[in-house]
């Protein structure tokens, strides 16, 4: 009797696994895409969703949303894996994170409004009425995040670009070690522009800080000329930088400063206000730039040695 007991529990418990493994992943992606679907996507296809609840990992596989028969977000795969144990101690671990293949529009060309992927974003809750948050004694962190074959279009304000990540990965960024810095690693290219990008990071610290090695190779300026309309009526050239970029908040005040070499090749621009033309000109600019601000008390400190082609001319 206790035999058949034992295999009657055995077999309802190997059921039920049987049943968590195989539903898991079709409710995942049920309401998945009935998500983004309720939220601008009017076509949403996946190919494939796996979930391994005992090692806490999920696979998405062949993302593909469109709107207006365009495809504004597709994916090849993305994955993320938790750990069990750290929710033990209140910690949410998410021990990496791997996105592959990413082909996404971001468009902010209607005003009040930003799409993502043809995604429109829920609006935040407001907090009238309501009183301080809580802080919960909850804490998360993800160990790792790599990236790779990212394809991001930006369209809003004038402007059309296009980031294209080879490759890029991020180091721990946890709550529980909010001190130790993030390594960042990246390479790709602006609108064609090669660059290469790594420093560290670090976001959640009391005392806020990034700082960044930055090596980047002929952008091409025109795609920027609707940020500079009302000033500027004609831009075009190559702008390329190799330096270092430095930010950090404490408190009320925050510093940054810029060092290194920027280059402006095969430039042309008009300036509207006073009248300047300046044509086909290249200058090489070594530069120390640094500026802080602490309530009402702003320093600027600049340093520069250039070297210039041709100058502008007053037409």
């Amino acid at each position: 009797m206790l035999s058949k007991r034992w295999l009657l529990v055995s077999s309802l418990l190997l059921a039920a696994v049987l049943a968590l493994l195989v539903v898991t992943p079709l409710l995942i992606r049920h309401y998945a895409a009935e998500w983004l679907r309720q939220h601008g996507g009017e076509q949403v296809q996946f190919q494939d969703v796996d979930f391994n609840p005992f090692t806490a990992t999920l696979l998405l596989k062949g993302l593909r949303v469109a709107v207006n028969d365009q495809t504004t977000l597709s994916f090849d795969s993305a994955g993320a894996k938790l750990g069990w144990l750290p929710l033990l101690h209140k910690q949410v671990e998410v021990q990496a994170v791997q996105l592959r293949g990413l082909d996404l529009v971001v468009d902010k060309r209607q005003q009040n409004e930003t799409l993502i992927g043809g995604i429109r974003l829920p609006a935040g809750e407001g907090e009238s009425g309501k009183g301080a948050p809580t802080r919960s004694s909850w804490r998360a962190g993800i160990t790792s995040v790599t990236l790779s074959d990212i394809h991001v279009r930006y369209l809003g304000n004038g402007l059309d670009l296009l980031l294209d990540l080879d490759h890029l990965r991020l180091s721990t960024l946890a709550q529980w070690s909010a001190m130790k810095p993030t390594q960042l690693e990246a390479r790709g290219s602006l609108n064609g522009a090669p660059f290469e990008v790594s420093g560290e990071l670090a976001p959640l610290a009391p005392q806020t800080h990034y700082t960044l090695q930055l090596a980047l190779s002929s952008l091409p300026l025109e795609g920027f000329a609707p940020l500079v309309q009302e000033r500027v009526q004609r831009l075009s050239g190559k702008l390329s930088f190799d330096g270092t970029l430095t930010y950090a908040q404490d408190g009320a005040g925050f510093s940054a400063r810029q060092q290194g070499t920027v280059r402006v090749q095969a430039l042309d621009a008009t300036v509207k206000q006073p009248k300047i033309t300046i044509g086909n000109s290249d200058a090489t600019i070594d530069s120390k730039v640094s500026f802080s601000a602490k309530g009402s008390d702003q320093t600027l400190q600049l340093s520069s040695d250039i070297a210039a082609r041709s100058m502008p001319t007053q037409p």
